[in-house]
């Protein structure tokens, strides 16, 4: 039985080629709806991974790839579909299918108990480990995509980040990794430094809340402490810092690389 009716239908105009409809059941990635609304628009633009994807067909074969399922809908509808189109789960839709991926046509079940597609989504939510030999045991964020481990050293606390990715890849953000680590304090100053010679101008313009009075160099560096470590190959990195609420609670962070060359600051979204 269909549990939810059709959210939207977009009729396609002035097109030779018909975009196929397909009913399909799907597995839902580890990250939940999200979407952007662009000044003056009327709707808002969505989307959600799907790790796995089958016709509602138990002999059709089953894909193991990422498609994005795109949603365009009032804030009304799209606040439905995030209750209703969970991440990690398998779900029944009607889609129209798009170049790269799905749009959403109808959601017919919101859970669905396909044998085949929960043992992938159970495999789908199996935690995954990265062992070094020099830094320990790191754990994937399947949100993020980052391994993450956390890591005590001269009296701070920092969380280490690198992305999943080929093999080797990963073995160079990790050699980037312990060139850091290896030299935490040294790191966490410098760039430190850099990051209040490029934004105490900008703190003083434009986040200097009312009544606050205005800020030394001093003042913002011993307001930030170092959070995250986030490594890449070919020795480039991002720190990034607490702001001790210097730009009302959002961090700031530092690019720049092992060889001693920061390439630019600024405070998050």
């Amino acid at each position: 039985m269909r549990l939810l009716t059709r959210l939207f239908k977009k009729e396609t105009e002035n097109t030779d080629v018909q975009e196929r409809i397909l009913e399909i059941v799907a597995v839902t990635g580890p990250e939940g709806i999200s979407g952007v609304k662009s000044i003056g628009a009327g709707l808002w633009t969505a989307g959600i991974a799907l790790t796995a994807w089958r016709l509602c067909d138990t002999s059709a074969p089953v894909y193991e790839e990422i498609r994005r399922l795109s949603l365009e809908m009032d804030e009304e509808k799209l606040k439905w579909a995030q209750r209703m189109i969970k991440k990690d789960s398998v779900v029944r839709l009607k889609v129209r299918e798009i170049a790269g991926g799905f749009r959403l046509e109808e959601l017919v079940e919101g859970f669905c108990p396909d044998v085949e597609m929960q043992e992938i989504l159970g495999r789908q939510q199996e935690p995954v480990y990265y062992e070094d030999a020099v830094l320990g045991t790191f754990k994937l964020n399947k949100s993020s995509g980052l391994f993450e481990r956390m890591l005590g050293r001269n009296g701070m606390e920092v969380r280490l980040l690198f992305e999943q990715d080929e093999e080797e890849k990963m073995k160079l953000a990790l050699e980037t990794l312990q060139t850091l680590v290896s030299n935490v304090d040294f790191w966490a100053e410098s760039a430190g430094n850099y990051a209040v010679n490029q934004l105490l101008e900008q703190k003083s313009e434009s986040w200097l809340a009312e009544g606050e009075q205005e800020v030394t160099g001093e003042m913002l560096l011993t307001s930030m402490w170092l959070n995250d470590i986030q490594a890449m190959q070919g020795g480039k990195f991002r720190l990034w810092y607490s702001d001790g609420g210097m730009f009302g609670g959002h961090a700031v962070y530092v690019d720049g690389n092992i060889y001693g060359r920061f390439a630019g600051a600024g405070v998050s979204a």
